[in-house]
């Protein structure tokens, strides 16, 4: 399959474990990471039959495997099925930050109207962070820094967002495709945050699904502001303006029965 026919066949699958791990895969492949192979193998048997209404040989024995091998690797076995190694984890050379690669992790992607939202989020290199939700509508609401907590992720840390003395997030509508979306810079936002109305305006303007409309438009900012900066200092910038990373998770929200 294709990317774009991986993409439209899993809006299909109703299994939530299969769905998420098939919208990382998604996430990974959209901010230029690779999938591990290993990762593809363990999984595979999971996916094939919601993906392709193909059975699998033996699933049971995929699985087991699976649990047997975790966390080992023989001396030969080559680093791309290494399941200690993954291309988009927070793996770094040694004395150098490498790419910066945002993680974010939610308990439920289908949920219910009144449900709290919560979510950890990882960061691979100190960051400065930002958080959106883009509803059903495309309207856009920026989530206040006092439920996020400290404006920088420090490297390696995992944040509960929000913060618990700072109040709730409830999902507060029935809605479908709604998109929690995260954007972390080195250095610091700088020039690169968004107002509620710049946010907006950006999903307004894509004709792509407002959550994916903002998330390429963010993508275009940030090549922009690195060509600029590039164009500025005669050579290569980038490490000087900060790299930035992009994150999202989608929810449907069902009204209670």
């Amino acid at each position: 399959m294709t990317p774009p026919e991986f993409e439209k066949a899993v809006q299909r699958v109703r299994d939530g474990d299969v769905a998420l791990i098939a919208r990382d895969w998604i996430t990974q492949v959209s901010g230029g990471a690779k999938v591990p192979r290993f990762e593809v193998e363990q999984q595979f048997a999971k996916l094939v039959k919601p993906l392709l209404n193909v059975d699998p040989l033996d699933l049971s024995v995929s699985e087991a495997a699976t649990a047997n091998n975790a966390g080992k690797k023989d001396e030969g076995t080559p680093e791309y099925k290494n399941a200690n190694y993954r291309d988009d984890a927070f793996k770094k050379e040694e004395g150098k930050g490498g790419k910066l690669k945002l993680s974010v992790k939610v308990k439920n992607q289908t949920v219910f109207v009144d449900e709290k939202l919560t979510f950890d989020v990882t960061a691979s290199n100190a960051c400065e962070l930002q958080i959106f939700y883009v509803e059903q509508d495309g309207n856009v609401e920026i989530i206040p820094q006092e439920m996020i907590g400290e404006k920088f992720l420090k490297a390696g840390e995992t944040r509960r967002i929000p913060d618990p003395v700072s109040g709730d997030l409830v999902f507060d509508t029935p809605g479908k495709d709604e998109t929690l979306l995260l954007f972390c810079r080195e250095g610091g936002l700088g020039d690169q945050r968004l107002s509620a109305a710049d946010a907006k305006k950006l999903a307004r303007e894509s004709g792509d699904p407002a959550s994916r409309g903002l998330a390429i438009q963010l993508n275009e900012k940030i090549k922009a502001a690195e060509k600029a900066a590039d164009a500025k200092a005669g050579g290569d910038a980038k490490q000087g303006i900060g790299s930035s990373a992009i994150n999202m998770v989608t929810f449907t929200v069902k009204a209670r029965k």
